[in-house]
């Protein structure tokens, strides 16, 4: 009895030390995008050979001895404090900036590009056949929220390599419809996350790589994800599209701005790709004006700068149905189709 006594408490010491690790690590990491809309910013950055080993050190710490997920702040937490309520935050304004780096010129300019896109819509329009779509998953692992009947295991909360029920899923979804339209889509489900968290966009940029070389180039490249939220304000999850609920979506595009403009050498055409994100933003909230979010701008790149028409798009979140996220799949195809077919 006094041996598992002190051995609890030794785990608990333990765990405390990791919880104020990850949060010192977090405090005094390199400036970037820093918006909690997402976990993608800090992890899109390339990685030093010793922050590799680390990071991966500490994932399998405290996958195995603690069985939270490091790279999640929420899993940190509910694991530490099983009883705490932990709740979401919604943005507001047409555009987010997620982090005080973006400059005022390249915020003077997005707004330049969102209103002529009022008066000067992008034409995209052409026969289906011609156009080629590449969908893959940075963090192929995220999952949502799990259901009294479902049989898949986690690694963590919001996370499984069952690809049933991942992002992979609603990539098989959104691919499925769109094939079904006419266009040409590569859906490639490589697993980009079990070698380690923080290298992930490293191992995709290989991927969209390999497809540019093989395929030539692509009309439209889909990074899919889901969300994840850990703040303070609870918004609504879903919105009701012909009487269904729909998970809410969510654009990112990365100008690769980085610090003081100088964390990345080769940047994407993200005046581009913001016009096809607010593009297919304005078609979904014709849907419903809550479906999609205000695309999201961060100033770390995602692999964007690979092709011009890259998007990184959020699928829900943690806190909503695969159902929910899946019927968001198959809206997102109809935008994809305003945007593209010369039938519409």
């Amino acid at each position: 009895m006094l041996g598992n006594k002190i051995f609890s408490f030794f785990k608990a010491a333990v765990k405390v030390t990791v919880i104020i690790s990850v949060i010192l690590f977090l405090v005094n990491r390199p400036a970037s995008s820093v918006s909690l809309s997402s976990q993608e910013d800090y992890y899109a950055q390339p990685q030093s050979t010793f922050s590799k080993v680390l990071d991966r050190l500490g994932a399998f710490a405290g996958r195995v001895i603690f069985g939270v997920d490091v790279s999640s702040p929420v899993s940190i937490v509910k694991g530490s404090f099983p009883d705490a309520e932990l709740s979401l935050w919604a943005p507001e304004d047409d555009i987010i900036f997620g982090g005080d780096e973006i400059s005022d010129d390249l915020k003077m300019e997005v707004e330049q590009i969102t209103e002529g896109l009022k008066l000067e819509p992008l034409d995209l329009k052409d026969e289906k056949s011609n156009i080629k779509i590449l969908i893959y998953h940075t963090h192929n692992d995220e999952s949502f929220k799990k259901q009294a009947d479902d049989v898949y295991k986690e690694t963590s909360e919001g996370r499984t390599y069952d690809q049933e029920y991942s992002i992979v899923k609603v990539g098989e979804g959104l691919t499925e419809q769109l094939t079904n339209m006419g266009y040409t889509v590569i859906h490639d489900k490589t697993d980009h996350i079990s070698a380690g968290f923080y290298t992930a966009y490293e191992r995709s940029m290989k991927t969209i790589e390999k497809h540019l070389e093989e395929d030539g180039e692509f009309d439209l490249v889909i990074d899919l994800h889901r969300d994840a939220y850990n703040t303070v304000k609870k918004p609504v999850n879903t919105a009701e599209v012909n009487g269904r609920d729909a998970a809410r979506i969510m654009f990112v595009i990365g100008t690769a701005e980085g610090t003081e403009g100088n964390r990345f050498d080769i940047k994407p055409n993200w005046q581009y790709n913001l016009k096809i994100a607010q593009t297919l933003t304005d078609y979904l909230n014709g849907m419903n004006d809550y479906l999609c979010k205000d695309v999201n701008m961060k100033t770390n790149r995602y692999n964007q700068h690979l092709c011009d028409g890259s998007v990184l798009i959020e699928m829900g979140n943690h806190y909503n149905t695969l159902e929910e996220v899946m019927y968001s799949a198959e809206l997102l195809a109809e935008a994809i189709d305003m945007m593209f077919s010369a039938e519409v």
